[in-house]
């Protein structure tokens, strides 16, 4: 990823269980349950449990790996 916040349609790409860097703010992986969210110290992950849809968000803390 190059900029957040970006939502990947699931229709498009399932993205369920894969891994994800943002520069400078280390990785998570895809949850596999919908409607949680996986968290990096500088990225946030969530899958909408309706869509399956994934959106991917700065977070608050400061960059690295959870």
């Amino acid at each position: 990823m190059r900029h957040v916040p970006v939502t990947v349609s699931h229709s498009r790409c399932d993205l369920t269980g894969v891994q994800l860097s943002y520069r400078d703010h280390g990785g998570a992986t895809v949850p596999k349950k919908p409607g949680t969210i996986g968290d990096s110290a500088g990225f946030t992950l969530t899958v909408n449990p309706d869509s399956l849809d994934v959106t991917v968000d700065s977070s608050t803390g400061p960059p690295g790996n959870a």
